[in-house]
């Protein structure tokens, strides 16, 4: 009951924490990702040469194809970042609404674990008594 209440609550932030963190990471990596093929194609064509490898292209064709075959794969990175900001984004309104929830709910389960059923005694305790006063 209470107890239970609690300890679910609890484990669900820690989930959305954990959604969170991990959708942060995703935006970062995407945008690192974009910043290290922007700096390698500019140094493919300021050295021509690999950026990676440091082996020189065997013609500017070569390197024409290298730098296509980095832009077709770039091409939908943009469309990615928008979906992986926008579940950050979510991630981040679901954790905070959790974290805004969590002194309400343990407040409840306060509630229901002392208070409630203390007040729920009483009255028991004098129905009982109204009971035995009445027969």
């Amino acid at each position: 009951e209470g107890p239970g209440w609690d300890a679910a609550l609890d484990q669900e932030l820690a989930n959305k924490k954990q959604a969170l963190v991990k959708a942060m990471e995703q935006v970062q990596q995407g945008e690192a990702l974009g910043n290290q093929m922007q700096s390698m194609k500019a140094m493919m064509c300021q050295d021509n040469e690999c950026p990676a490898c440091r082996r020189g292209f065997a013609s500017d064709a070569e390197r024409t194809a290298s730098l296509d075959a980095m832009d077709e794969f770039m091409r939908d990175l943009p469309k990615k970042m928008e979906r992986r900001r926008a579940a950050l984004a979510t991630a981040e309104a679901v954790h905070s609404a959790l974290a805004r929830l969590q002194p309400v709910w343990q407040r409840v389960v306060a509630l229901e674990g002392g208070e409630a059923r203390t007040l729920r005694d009483k009255v028991a305790t004098l129905e009982r008594a109204l009971s035995e006063a009445t027969n």
